[in-house]
């Protein structure tokens, strides 16, 4: 909400007369400052009790949820409440709470971010958008066939790249054509509906496409972190949701939610531009498309090269660590006795291996001219920068989400440790749980979503996958949720990530808004049946789906001891 407001335009410039302006000024300029941050200080306050443990985790939970809600301050600083909150009140101490900000997951998101800056940085990303959108003859370049075209480089490169990036060029490039179209074309086509309609479908296909690679959005990223730490104190989950399994759900459900945008956005096209391209209409854009082309070097350079080789090695690397679906992985070799369901190599560690490589291979391996130079002019008098360099990492990491991850974890543990969990299972659990097993699954999913789109998606997975997975709880819990929790947990970090309807920053709704210059009310407009398309297909899948790839038999999926580390107990 504190997003909406904040996007209101500032009235006019007109003078101070009294006091009573002067208090209209600061409520108005100030309000998400006053609204997010003095109700909770002065009100939850009175509600706490000392040594009342579970009840002072749900007034911290309140007060996260409504400073997510209002954001007085970024997202980032309000992920720092449960840092100060649970060890100034007794909960947990601050070690056990700084353990929680920083994990193998949290690694893996700082890592994995900077992985997946890899094809940005060299520029393929670009090219392969503008190979995308100049293939065909003319015929090919009309209003349908652009917005197919679109989407579908947006939904492919946002699961192997950064979608930021992504989102932002080809909205930048689709806004440039029709824009300078408009000026051009005697057709009766209303190209600003077309615009708008266009660079929606690019956002939302963008997000459908980050859910393929389970680094690639924050929601779903996170909602791994946070299920992985949920089992009881020296236990933990099986690595179930590891890349070939995670792959295996998600590329198909991300397909078919991806046509079904594409169709629904052809529709809105046919219903309200009124009148199709023109062949002369076809043909300018075609050329527009290709100027945007020429910019581009002709052949691939050997940074574009290598930046494409290795991005390829490490997702075979990631994909092909571990699966005990199919009872595979390289990293079975270090297992231990007493766990033999979770690897000892986690995710992290392939990330950090490659980071490291790349930030110390030169971009065009130019050291090789040492051994073939025959002139010293031949030779270089700078030393290269390397494939994937800090300063263009620095500048498109968002580090600071770590802070949120990290309330996630901690708030979870917190609910764990104060036996909160029993009672949310009891009672407030039972208002989800309650139903038949597709009916409770078809409110988490669409509650999910709603929460996503009135606050950062980050956000609202940190605050409703601990509800999630502790509603679950034995004996509480009606059948068959404690088994298929993980069900549960997966589709509110799948169903987090569509993040439609308002342009929270950190999304691609964002730069639909401010690089497509789509306003809000009709990119809301547009977004909404997209919104409930997904949910919908999201729902389908966890329920048929979702257990065939990851329980086929039906016998759920319990907590396992932990590794004890001790390297004497290792499965060979």
């Amino acid at each position: 909400m504190g997003g909406f407001l904040s996007w209101r335009r500032s009235t006019a410039q007109t003078p101070i007369v009294d006091n009573a302006d002067r208090a209209k000024n600061v409520a108005y300029n100030n309000f998400r400052g006053i609204v997010g941050f003095f109700p909770p200080v002065l009100i939850l306050p009175w509600f706490f009790e000392l040594g009342k443990h579970d009840k002072t985790v749900i007034l911290m939970w309140v007060c996260m949820l409504w400073m997510f809600f209002w954001q007085p301050s970024s997202i980032q600083a309000c992920g720092l409440i449960p840092l100060f909150v649970l060890p100034m009140c007794g909960v947990v101490s601050s070690s056990v709470v700084v353990q929680c900000y920083f994990n193998d997951i949290t690694a893996l998101f700082i890592i994995g971010s900077m992985m997946h800056l890899l094809l940005n940085n060299s520029g393929v990303d670009r090219r392969i958008a503008i190979w995308f959108l100049c293939a065909g003859n003319t015929s090919q370049f009309s209003a349908l066939r652009l917005v197919y075209k679109a989407s579908m480089a947006s939904f492919l490169l946002s699961a192997i790249c950064n979608k930021f990036i992504v989102t932002s060029n080809i909205i930048d490039i689709m806004t440039v054509v029709l824009t300078s179209l408009q000026g051009k074309s005697r057709s009766t086509t209303d190209f600003k509906k077309l615009k708008h309609i266009m660079n929606n479908a690019i956002q939302t296909a963008s997000s459908i496409g980050s859910i393929c690679i389970i680094h690639a959005s924050y929601a779903t990223l996170f909602f791994r972190g946070i299920w992985f730490v949920s089992g009881p104190k020296g236990m933990e989950y099986p690595d179930i949701f590891n890349y070939l399994q995670y792959c295996c759900y998600a590329i198909p459900t991300a397909l078919v939610m991806f046509l079904c945008n594409v169709f629904y956005h052809m529709a809105l096209i046919l219903r309200t531009t009124r009148a199709p391209f023109s062949d002369s209409d076809m043909a300018e854009v075609k050329k527009l498309l290709l100027e945007q082309k020429k910019v581009l070097p002709e052949k691939m350079g050997t940074h574009e090269k290598l930046t494409l080789i290795f991005a390829t090695l490490a997702m075979l690397t990631f994909i092909f660590r571990w699966c005990v679906w199919l009872n595979m992985g390289w990293a079975t070799f270090r297992r231990e006795a007493v766990s033999p369901l979770i690897p000892g190599i986690k995710d992290a560690t392939v990330a950090a291996i490659y980071i490291f490589i790349l930030h110390l291979l030169p971009r065009t391996l130019g050291f090789m001219r040492f051994l073939t130079a025959k002139r010293k002019s031949q030779l270089t008098m700078k030393p290269e920068s390397a494939i994937i360099f800090w300063r263009f990492v620095n500048k498109h990491t968002n580090y600071g989400y770590f802070f949120v991850l990290g309330a996630g974890v901690s708030l979870n543990i917190a609910v764990r440790n104060t036996d909160l969990c029993s009672a949310i299972s009891a009672g407030s659990g039972k208002l989800l749980t309650d139903y038949v097993w597709c009916l409770s699954l078809l409110l988490v999913v669409f509650i999910a979503i709603f929460l996503a789109n009135i606050m950062p998606g980050v956000a609202s997975c940190c605050l409703f996958l601990p509800f999630v997975i502790n509603m679950a709880v034995e004996p509480d819990a009606p059948v068959p949720w404690p088994k298929r929790v993980y069900i549960g947990a997966l589709g509110v970090g799948v169903a987090s990530s569509m993040t439609f309807m308002f342009p929270f920053l950190n999304t691609p709704a964002y730069f639909c808004n401010t690089t497509g210059k789509v306003p809000r009310g009709i990119m809301a407009k547009y977004s909404f049946p997209s919104v409930i398309i997904c949910g919908i297909i999201i729902w389908l899948s966890l329920c048929y789906w979702a257990p065939i790839v990851w329980d086929p038999n039906g016998e759920g999926i319990s907590p396992v001891p932990s590794p004890t580390g001790n390297n004497t107990t290792q499965l060979l």
